[in-house]
């Protein structure tokens, strides 16, 4: 199985706009899988972004700020 990287679209405490955040990470053996994975167990909120490289880790949450370094 793959894993895949979802994001989060949530308001910022800190300035009341909308952001995305860095969700869990989900495996499936395809995006639509994993999406569905998502939708059928409690974390419909999730969008499934992109495979993980292993690069991204749990320690980013502010994917806005993270992507536009």
């Amino acid at each position: 199985m793959n894993k895949y990287i979802t994001t989060i679209k949530a308001v910022c405490p800190k300035t009341n706009k909308l952001k995305n955040y860095h969700g869990p990470v989900v495996e499936g053996i395809s995006v639509a899988d994993a999406q569905m994975r998502c939708d059928n167990n409690g974390m419909g909120y999730c969008k499934v972004d992109m495979i993980s490289t292993g690069f991204v880790t749990d320690e980013i949450t502010d994917y806005d700020n993270y992507k536009s370094n």
